[in-house]
C-alpha cells in the first residue's frame, strides 16, 4: 500500500489509490487459475452437495443460501469471509436481504470453477459452522452432481 506519512494521519492519496489499484489489476492477471478437472469436480463438488451447496443452471458455478437468526448474525458472518476474500483476492457474487445470504462462486477470471471457489466454499461453511444459528436452504439450486459430467457448462 502506498502511504504517504503525515502528522495526523497515515494518508493514502487519490493518486496512490490509482497506483494501488492498476497493481491489483496487474496481479489479477498475473494469477492463472485453471477450472477444476473431472477428478477435481468429483473428488471436491460432490461432498460441497453433501454441505448444502448447489449447481446454478446455465452456469459452472455453485450456489448456497444461508439463513442466520437475524441480521447482525448474517452481517458479522459477511465480514469475516470478506476478510477472507481480500486475503486470497477471490470474491463471492452474494446478496443480503435481512437474515439471508445468497451466495454464488465461480472464478471469472477462468470462466468456471477453480480450486479458489472450492477453498471459498468450505472457508464460508467453517465460518457459519461457528455460527450456532446458521442453517441453509437446499431447495434453490441444481443438484451439484450435474457439475461432475462432462458436458457440464463451462
Amino acid at each position: 500500500m502506498i502511504v504517504l506519512k503525515s502528522r495526523q494521519a497515515d494518508v493514502l492519496t487519490g493518486q496512490g489509490m490509482a497506483r494501488l489499484d492498476a497493481i491489483r489489476q496487474i496481479v489479477g492477471k498475473l494469477r492463472m487459475v485453471d477450472v477444476l478437472t473431472p477428478e477435481e469436480r468429483r473428488k471436491h463438488l460432490l461432498p460441497l452437495g453433501d454441505a448444502g451447496w448447489g449447481a446454478v443452471t446455465d452456469r459452472d458455478a455453485i450456489r448456497k443460501v444461508y439463513i442466520f437468526s437475524n441480521f447482525v448474525e448474517a452481517w458479522g458472518w459477511m465480514s469475516r469471509v470478506a476478510i477472507w476474500c481480500e486475503k486470497w483476492n477471490h470474491h463471492p457474487e452474494w446478496s443480503n436481504v435481512y437474515r439471508t445470504v445468497d451466495v454464488t462462486l465461480t472464478t471469472h477470471d477462468a470462466d468456471g470453477l477453480t480450486d479458489l471457489d472450492i477453498k471459498l466454499a468450505k472457508k464460508m461453511d467453517a465460518l457459519a459452522g461457528a455460527s450456532s444459528a446458521a442453517t441453509f436452504q437446499s431447495d434453490l439450486s441444481e443438484p451439484i452432481a450435474c457439475l461432475c459430467h462432462p458436458d457440464a457448462p463451462r
